[in-house]
């Protein structure tokens, strides 16, 4: 395990590599906001497919993914833009509030590689993690402030089946010092849905 300090590493998923390559963070996708959708997103946060099929075939549109919701993440949100409701003009950021309805033009920049790799932070203990082992994120909440995902892998929480598109799968332990700052992983989406 390393015991090394790494700082700076914010909540959420933080794109770092694609596995067994260099450093890679780009290949950006963009996909519609289900124009009904009444939660927030924001960068980090994993998002899937709005019909439970999986498949995309209603209107392949995207919402984010949920604990339970037994779909299979398209990506990480990188970025949204739309057109704000109330004054016509257009918004390209970090964060969608949810509930604008209606909303014109709604878009999410997904980083949907399959072998991406993120940097991430614990929310507990992470000495008796192990690479390969697969854990829930939290539930997803976004700081309005920042526009940034704030969930953390749910190690409190234990192993999972890895079925829910909020699962990930630890790559490798970066900093395991029990300290809220610390904890730092390596993770990548367990399921995904262009690994079929």
């Amino acid at each position: 395990m390393a015991d090394s300090p790494v700082t700076g590493i914010k909540p959420g998923l933080n794109p770092t590599h694609t596995l067994g390559s260099r450093p890679e963070n780009m290949g950006l996708m963009e996909f519609e906001i289900d124009a009904a959708y009444a939660s927030d997103i924001g960068l980090g946060t994993i998002v899937a497919y709005t019909d439970v099929a999986n498949d995309g075939a209603a209107d392949g549109t995207l919402v984010a993914g949920l604990a339970g919701d037994g779909r299979d993440p398209v990506g990480v949100c990188r970025g949204v833009s739309y057109v704000r409701p109330a004054d016509g003009e257009p918004v390209e950021g970090k964060f969608y509030p949810g509930g604008l309805n209606p909303v014109e033009n709604a878009k999410i920049k997904v980083q949907a590689a399959v072998d991406r790799t993120f940097i991430t932070r614990g929310n507990a203990d992470i000495s008796a993690v192990i690479p390969g082992q697969i854990y829930a994120m939290e539930a997803s909440s976004i700081n309005v402030a920042t526009g940034h995902e704030t969930a953390l892998v749910d190690i409190a929480g234990g192993v999972t089946a890895g079925n829910d598109s909020i699962d990930v799968e630890i790559v490798k332990i970066l900093d395991s010092r029990n300290l809220p700052e610390a904890r730092v992983l390596e993770v990548r989406l367990a399921r995904h849905e262009f690994d079929r």
